[in-house]
C-alpha cells in the first residue's frame, strides 16, 4: 500500500487485477460506504434492516408508556 501513496494514488485507484494481487478479488467493492452500512445489520447497527427493527421496537416501547387518555 505504500507505493500507491508514492504513487500519488488511493485505494480507489486500485484496478480489479490489482485488487486480486492483494487477495482481494472485487475488493473495490470494500469501499462502498451504503454496503459497509448494510453489512453491519447486527442489534443496534447502522443497517436499514437493523434501524427499522429499532424503530419498530420504540414504537412499542412508546404505545405502551403513552396510552389512550
Amino acid at each position: 500500500m505504500r507505493r500507491l501513496g508514492e504513487e500519488g494514488r488511493a485505494l480507489g485507484d486500485l484496478t480489479d487485477p490489482e485488487w486480486e494481487a492483494y487477495g482481494l478479488a472485487g475488493g473495490a467493492g470494500l469501499l462502498d460506504p451504503d454496503r459497509s452500512v448494510r453489512a453491519r445489520g447486527g442489534p443496534g447497527g447502522p443497517a436499514p434492516v437493523s434501524v427499522t427493527a429499532q424503530i419498530a421496537e420504540l414504537a412499542e416501547l412508546l404505545e405502551g408508556e403513552v396510552g389512550p387518555d
